[in-house]
């Protein structure tokens, strides 16, 4: 037999199967373990771009092998907000390898770039999980009471 490793609580919360997810998960975690999202960067006109994608490359090309496949700045990706014409403030950087994303979240997570930013780094499939979270809030079912005669100080 298999055993299962879900917890109570995420099972009682999930109105589907868990059968549904388990295929996704194991992918998702397989592929994009090494891709980190830092968020809270300045927010530059592309002249900057390259500049803060250079600081960037240099801060965690300490902590681990940035991919890098030749393209300018690859293995760091900082989208754009054409209409405003400037960055939007967060960028994902792809290491060669899952350990190395999680120590650069572990040593850069509340990093201080500057007075005014702040770094804020999870993995990318933690923001996954966030963004794919439901928008509507489903409250937790109500814990069970606890048993008759467990009085305080019992």
């Amino acid at each position: 037999g298999v055993t299962r490793q879900h917890s109570a609580s995420r099972t009682a919360m999930a109105p589907h199967d868990d059968e549904d997810l388990e295929g996704f998960d194991r992918q998702l975690d397989m592929s994009m373990d090494n891709v980190i999202v830092v968020d809270n960067l300045p927010v530059v006109p592309p002249a900057k771009v390259d500049k803060l994608i250079s600081v960037l490359h240099r801060l965690y090309s300490k902590i681990g092998d940035i991919v890098d496949d030749g393209s300018s700045g690859s293995g760091i990706y900082m989208p754009m907000d054409d209409a405003k014409g400037e960055s939007k403030g967060f960028a994902f950087i792809e290491f060669g390898h899952a350990k190395d994303a999680a120590h650069a979240v572990e040593q850069t997570d509340g990093h201080q770039l500057d007075k005014a930013h702040v770094f804020s780094v999870c993995k990318f499939t933690e923001l996954a999980r966030i963004i794919s979270a439901p928008d509507e809030y489903v409250a937790p079912p109500p814990p069970a009471p606890p048993p008759r005669g467990a009085g305080a100080g019992a």
